[in-house]
């Protein structure tokens, strides 16, 4: 199963909905023997520094907080140190 990225309108924030729809899409997969999510997603502001960074140059940078006018909403992602995200 693919997905790609899905937001919760801020009212509706705190109220475990997006818990919830990740649950459905892991239960669908269970119940269709599907192998796995590969989920996909933007990285905010990457168009910016496209010219001079990859991709994995500018998320370290971001992770690093060496750019400090760099905001990448999903940073915690990043943290993970059993390498499953």
């Amino acid at each position: 199963m693919y997905g790609i990225d899905f937001f919760v309108h801020p009212d509706y924030r705190g109220m475990r909905i997006g818990r919830r729809l990740y649950d459905a899409r892991k239960e669908i997969c269970e119940r269709h023997n599907l192998r796995a999510i590969i989920a996909g997603g933007r990285i905010p502001k990457y168009k910016d520094y496209a010219d001079r960074l990859t991709p994995k140059a500018y998320l370290e940078k971001v992770r690093v907080k060496q750019y400090m006018t760099l905001y990448y909403p999903f940073s915690w992602l990043m943290t993970s140190t059993s390498g499953k995200y």
